[in-house]
């Protein structure tokens, strides 16, 4: 059974089965599947193409929504004979439906954004192997055990990778190639092709990216997840650094145990990474900011709009920090931190966190300074950075050293504002100087405070759900 739910809130899709408790044989099985998916592609489709211009062009976004539909229905039907995810098969040529897709989006040879290829067709290789293992009819008198162990061994040997749910989903699992809503065999390189496309888009932002008639305000809600695009495939790259790659190896079967990810592929990540705290990644292109105004009677901002400082009319460093925040949410993550201290005191060419650290403050507080709008961004990201270091520092749950370090790193960068914050002519920069001193004199004073600061809101970003650490869509 396919049961077809009409929601208009965020939920997940289930796959799931009945079965005989005697023999284990599916007796029925039953996919429900939530309205709310195909609204979630179509507004990233609106997004992207600004639709609503002298013509209408809905065949685009509809088709992308129902191939959406199409795949979604596959992994559900996939869970009900007993198959789970599989979130590293996008980094093998979308190679099982069992994964959590992101929409395939490239810069076409004419240049302009092309989602005709967005979510794959049909089931995938990996899907083949596992229905082969699990369902396969041998010959009478056939070593069964021997044949599906054959089965395996041929799945080892063809390359297929494979990596849990479990070990996926969290922002601090280990695996490089396990994530959700994720694309591409290299995640650094989809990264910067997603900040291309997301620039494109947003240069191209105008009122036809919503229908004639809607109130305008209502463009913000197109905005978030173009402005966001890149939110899953950083969290894809930031797994680089520190990350180990493994395999459920048995013994004998010849797989690779755990290996850490290589020094110069941690590195680039981290570059990438601090490349998304740019102001020009960060700052909302002035075509955007002219297009929304303050919202109206009945429809006031929600979860899925952007925070702000400024009541009705909308601010561009509310977004900014939204971004910056998902960003340092995978740099300054406790247990990645504490496997970079591990690791390169094992082998000296990998990532320490002191480095990360140290990359992290000449990207912000160290960094050449901008003016006007960029100049905001930059001590916006300041100040989040710094924040998220003294949250480190303070907290009994995070491993020793890491503490030590983020300690460490903000007695340096207070050492480097006490003159600045007395001689600075420039009195934004002189009183952001000396705001960030007395943060980390209140932080000393009374360690207690830094859980009193305020966490950034970042609008919802699955078309399921709410975050990355919820249950998963099957049971």
């Amino acid at each position: 059974i396919i049961q077809w739910v009409h929601r208009s809130t965020r939920g997940w899709s289930y796959g799931g089965s009945v079965r005989d408790p005697r023999t284990n044989e599916i007796m029925k099985g039953k996919v429900t599947l939530g309205s709310l998916r195909v609204r979630q592609d179509y507004l990233i489709a609106e997004g992207l193409l600004a639709p609503y211009d002298d013509e209408e062009k809905p065949n685009a976004m509809m088709e992308m929504s129902l191939a959406r539909i199409r795949q979604l229905s596959a992994h559900e039907v996939g869970h009900t004979l007993g198959i789970q995810h599989n979130m590293a098969a996008s980094t093998q040529g979308r190679s099982s439906v069992m994964d959590y897709p992101h929409p395939l989006i490239r810069i076409g040879d004419d240049g302009r954004i092309d989602i005709s290829q967005a979510y794959a067709e049909g089931i995938g290789e990996w899907d083949k192997r596992v229905i082969i293992w699990g369902y396969q009819d041998f010959p009478e008198g056939t070593d069964r055990r021997a044949a599906r162990e054959q089965i395996m061994a041929d799945t080892i040997d063809a390359g297929f990778v494979y990596v849990s749910d479990p070990d996926s989903r969290p922002v601090s699992s280990a695996h490089p190639l396990g994530n959700l809503w994720d694309n591409g065999a290299d995640s650094v390189e989809e990264l910067n092709n997603l900040l291309a496309v997301r620039a494109l888009a947003l240069a191209a932002f105008s009122e036809n990216n919503i229908r004639p008639g809607q109130p305008m305000a209502t463009i913000e809600e197109v905005l978030v997840p173009i402005y966001l695009l890149h939110r899953f495939q950083l969290i894809a790259a930031g797994k680089h650094v520190g990350g180990h790659t493994w395999t459920y190896t048995l013994r004998g079967d010849g797989q690779d145990l755990a290996t850490p990810v290589p020094g110069d592929k941690q590195r680039e990540a981290i570059a990438a990474l601090l490349n998304t705290l740019t102001p020009d990644v960060l700052r909302l292109p002035d075509n955007v900011l002219t297009l929304i105004p303050p919202r109206p009677p009945g429809l006031p901002k929600s979860r899925e709009t952007f925070p702000t400082n400024t009541g009705k009319v909308f601010e561009p460093l509310g977004a900014a920090q939204s971004a910056a925040t998902l960003t340092l949410n995978v740099l300054l993550e406790p247990t990645r931190a504490a496997r970079m201290i591990a690791a390169s005191a094992r082998d000296a060419t990998l990532p320490g966190f002191g480095e990360l650290t140290g990359d992290l403050m000449r990207a912000t507080w160290y960094g050449s300074r901008d003016s006007g709008i960029d100049a905001e961004i930059q001590r916006a990201v300041n100040m989040l950075a710094l924040e998220r270091l003294m949250m480190l520092a303070v907290s009994d749950t995070t491993d020793a050293q890491v503490r030590a370090i983020a300690l460490d790193e903000i007695s340096r960068l207070d050492a480097w504002l006490a003159p600045r914050a007395a001689s600075e002519n420039d009195p934004a920069w002189r009183a952001h100087y000396g705001f960030g001193r007395f943060r980390i004199e209140q932080m000393r004073n009374d360690p207690a405070s830094v859980e009193q600061i305020a966490p950034v809101t970042v609008p919802p970003g699955e078309p399921i759900g709410s975050g990355m650490g919820e249950s998963p869509d099957w049971f």
